[in-house]
């Protein structure tokens, strides 16, 4: 029988020489059942996103559910765990919380979840939207006041050790009102002499009864009134604070000179949170005096917040932040080797505007960092 499609006299039949000799229909057959086939495929993607597994469903979903709860949080109303703020409400966390969310975003986007990608991209442009609203991102223009156009102030946090070059900073800066925190009692006397020496008035305030430090009030106007704040603390104490009503020449100012309930470490997590309670508790009543006052209005020190921390959002509402309108980036004072926080704040109302905001690093007394102003009248 002759094989291989040849006849009886071995030549090869039309039938098979014409497949043989006419490749391209081979070739053209082809190309059509793979772009039929290609064509099915996409068609398939377009309808439905990648199957994942459960393991990879219910991780990815945690992910999610933790984005949007932290991102979100600090603007629901109260609620059982509005405490975790001591963290979550933390500036330089929601920063760097950021790129975790878009490169999140990226995954779901890689994988065609579509709707995951748009949640995490709208929770990405609420963080960028905080960032531009407490962080002057455009360097501002170096104003030359007039020392009778301005007010300039200075708050320190100056830890255990006597505040070396302080106070002739203070001198050579022609700083008007100086507040200082976490003043221990071996260096007040002579801290106070010392600035009295250059024409300041100076009050001091115990923090709390058990404390070894308080505040001192330096400043060159005319004392009118000043008394203490009390609010609740650690252990049903009371920490202190201090509001002064001080005539500027022809204008009288109401400052409030403060130190918000420190963080302890002794007390583990619940000690934060214990801290973050009593931060606000503390905040609000100040706010209160704050808005009561129908004078230009300074709240001044150390905070121990960030600006995007709901605790001290109250005080926040109706002031204006002079860093915001007068300084440059983060502004950080704390910590003074890495001072990527900043917890030490000027508030205002009443001034027309502020400028020249910085911070000091070359005061290295404590961990924190100075903070210059000068409010415009």
């Amino acid at each position: 029988m002759p094989e291989n499609g040849e006849n009886n006299d071995g030549s090869h039949s039309n039938k098979y020489k014409t497949v043989i000799e006419d490749p391209s229909l081979i070739r053209a057959g082809s190309s059509h059942r793979k772009s039929h086939s290609g064509h099915k495929s996409r068609k398939k993607h377009k309808r439905s996103p990648k199957r994942w597994g459960i393991e990879k469903r219910v991780g990815t979903g945690l992910l999610l559910a933790v984005a949007i709860l932290t991102v979100l949080l600090r603007y629901l109303p109260g609620y059982p765990l509005m405490s975790l703020e001591w963290l979550i409400g933390n500036q330089l966390f929601r920063i760097g919380l950021i790129p975790f969310i878009l490169l999140l975003g990226f995954f779901y986007k890689a994988s065609r979840h579509i709707a995951g990608f748009v949640v995490l991209l709208g929770l990405a442009a609420i963080l960028i939207g905080e960032a531009i609203m407490f962080i002057p991102l455009l360097p501002p223009e170096k104003v030359d006041i007039s020392p009778d156009q301005r007010l300039r102030v200075l708050t320190y946090n100056v830890g255990m050790r006597y505040p070396a070059g302080l106070v002739e900073h203070l001198d050579s800066e022609l700083v008007d009102i100086a507040c200082l925190q976490e003043v221990y009692v071996y260096n007040i006397d002579s801290l106070m002499r010392d600035a009295e020496r250059l024409g300041f008035q100076t009050h001091f305030l115990k923090l709390r009864d058990d404390a070894g430090g308080g505040l001192i009030l330096m400043h060159k106007g005319k004392l009118i009134n000043i008394q203490t704040i009390e609010a609740e603390s650690f252990n049903n104490k009371k920490r202190r604070f201090m509001a002064a009503d001080i005539l500027w020449g022809e204008r009288q100012i109401r400052l409030v000179l403060v130190h918000f309930e420190s963080n302890s470490r002794k007390r583990g997590f619940a000690g934060f949170l214990q801290a973050w309670n009593l931060r606000t508790i503390q905040a609000n009543l100040v706010s209160e005096i704050a808005d009561t006052s129908s004078v230009p209005n300074i709240v001044i020190g150390d905070f121990n917040a960030t600006p995007t921390d709901r605790s001290i959002r109250e005080l926040r509402k109706n002031m204006t932040d002079a860093w915001y309108k007068g300084g440059h980036l983060i502004g950080g004072t704390w910590h003074l080797k890495y001072p990527f926080l900043r917890i030490d704040e000027v508030l205002y109302n009443g001034f027309t505007d502020a400028a020249n905001a910085k911070v000091i690093p070359h005061l290295r007394s404590s961990d924190h960092r100075a903070l210059q102003v000068d409010l415009l009248w």
